[in-house]
């Protein structure tokens, strides 16, 4: 059997030992303001916005290391309990062309992109030596962790905005948007000498690892596996404008457990058939892309929900505010005030402005329907209600989606200038 305890017991040792040194902490810092500048971007939008920040940076980089820490746990089991040397993986050159390809679009960041890509030149001219199954399996691993914090918090902090379709309507929606610190122990395969070999070394049974290693030891050596501390950070980002960001992020995590089980056997079958390093190193950017291009497909076709038409529809909640007290959530909408009719947003200011005592609103759920209409009551003072409501017909602040690397603007703004020649624009 593997000896799970000992090994897990060994990795939070080595990851206990190794949060004593300077410059892992350094590492890790610099994820965490990574973190924190994101936050802090997401808190300033909601105050341009909306007037108001609903959860402070602080929060969000505490939330974020916390739940980075559970994925690195999970990350450690299924490194060890594969067997994945990062010593076969050309780590290096992966990084250095993810870091490449983010300028030509921030997502192309992901391991992916820049894994397949490594593994396919490997295949096709030798360069980098590296070890395919084994790059295929980090991308799969990874992404298998990134689904499970994707499904526990992919939703938390979804930030409403007013988004601007490529039909010219503007429609509520959410970004989501989320990055987790993942310290981790991985392994790092060397071949020693017998003579070399510690007693109190952990002995593995006979079928581990699962992924046999590129190099087998040569006469009169071993091969072992150190505990090799990693710190990396995974990123999440999608938007939904036809569902609640819960039931978004739970797809998009089910879509990522598809792909990394998928990646993960077809990186095990590569150690035994060399056409499945092919399919597989293939596999690693295209399925990546599909998965992404069948969500914004999925959103594109759906019918926006959060449009204020007939009433005034929540798109989201603030936190302790007499809204949330009255069981107010995203997707209501608000029909009546005190016996009186809603249609439009201005229609609810006149109802509660200057202020309103002992408020009862007949809302409707559009994300859930069965709900039917009910009536919801709060026993104070309103305004403020604490909802951020959904945008109207005629609404003038928006955003567009989009979100081009450093190449992709510089090729726009080539193209705008180029529109308007020299004369400037005609």
């Amino acid at each position: 059997m593997l000896p799970v305890v000992d090994l897990l017991g060994l990795a939070l040792r080595a990851l206990a030992e190794t949060l004593k040194r300077p410059e892992y902490l350094m590492v890790l810092g610099l994820v965490l303001w990574f973190v924190y500048l994101q936050a802090a971007r997401t808190a300033a939008m909601e105050q341009h916005m909306f007037g108001i920040a609903r959860r402070s940076s602080a929060q969000q980089v505490v939330q974020a290391l916390l739940l980075g820490t559970v994925g690195g746990f999970l990350a450690s089991v299924l490194f060890i309990g594969v067997g994945i040397s990062l010593s076969d993986t050309a780590i290096g050159v992966i990084w250095l062309l993810a870091l490449v390809l983010m300028l030509a679009h921030p997502r192309f960041i992901c391991f992916a992109y820049a894994g397949g890509l490594v593994a396919l030149s490997s295949l096709l001219f030798g360069v980098p030596q590296t070890h395919v199954p084994a790059v295929v399996a980090l991308v799969g691993v990874l992404h298998l962790v990134e689904a499970f914090l994707v499904w526990v918090s992919g939703h938390l902090s979804a930030m409403p905005m007013y988004i601007k379709q490529e039909d010219g309507h503007v429609v509520g929606g959410f970004m989501l948007q989320k990055v987790w610190p993942i310290p981790f122990v991985a392994l790092l395969a060397v071949a020693v000498g017998r003579e070399m070999l510690d007693a109190n070394l952990i002995q593995m049974p006979d079928w581990w690892p699962l992924l046999k290693p590129a190099r087998m030891p040569g006469p009169g050596q071993e091969l072992v596996y150190l505990l090799f501390p990693v710190v990396a950070a995974l990123g999440y980002g999608d938007f939904t404008v036809s569902r609640d960001p819960r039931d978004k992020a739970r797809e998009s995590a089910g879509g990522l457990v598809l792909y990394s089980v998928l990646l993960l056997a077809m990186a095990l079958g590569a150690t035994r058939w060399p056409v499945w390093a092919w399919i597989a190193a293939l596999f690693s950017p295209v399925g990546h892309e599909l998965l992404i291009q069948w969500g914004r497909w999925q959103e594109r076709r759906a019918r926006p929900v959060f449009v204020s038409e007939g009433g005034v529809m929540v798109l989201d909640v603030l936190p302790d505010s007499p809204a949330a007290q009255m069981g107010l959530r995203p997707g209501d909408l608000i029909v009546e005030v005190n016996g009186e009719p809603v249609r439009t947003r201005q229609e609810l200011l006149s109802h509660l402005e200057p202020w309103a005592y002992d408020i009862e609103m007949v809302v409707e759920n559009r994300l859930s329907p069965h709900l039917g209409r009910r009536k919801v009551r709060y026993g104070g003072r309103v305004p403020p209600l604490g909802v951020v409501p959904a945008p109207g017909p005629d609404e003038p602040r928006y955003v567009t989606l989009q979100n081009a690397g450093f190449l992709g603007r510089l090729w726009r703004q080539w193209q705008k200038r180029r529109r308007q020649g020299p004369e400037g624009p005609v």
